[in-house]
């Protein structure tokens, strides 16, 4: 069976390490700027509104993976600067202050 590319693409981004994940999008995205930017000088309106869609779909991933990577970074930080065991004080801390009992 074979895989959608665009289903493909988003399942390499989706497992791909930090970095890699945002150059792949960085660079769909910049097509998808020209692709509406063009549409926009044709003044053909549905290919500018995919062509937003696909700019909000990958503004959304890079969201999700920028907050991804900054909780990695905490963790790693509260790891080095605290010990191995004080991340998981911390999430408890967390979770109960999320809940208003901290």
């Amino acid at each position: 069976m074979k895989q959608d590319p665009e289903e493909l693409f988003w399942l390499i981004v989706q497992t791909s390490p930090f970095v890699e994940a945002r150059a792949m999008l960085r660079s769909r995205r910049i097509a998808a700027l020209e692709d509406r930017l063009e549409a926009i000088r044709k003044k053909d309106g549905i290919k500018e509104a995919e062509a937003n869609l696909l700019l909000t779909k990958f503004n959304d991933e890079m969201d999700r993976i920028n907050r991804l990577h900054h909780n990695v970074q905490v963790r790693d930080a509260v790891k080095a600067l605290f010990g191995e065991d004080s991340w998981e004080r911390v999430r408890v801390w967390m979770a109960a202050a999320t809940e208003g009992r901290a």
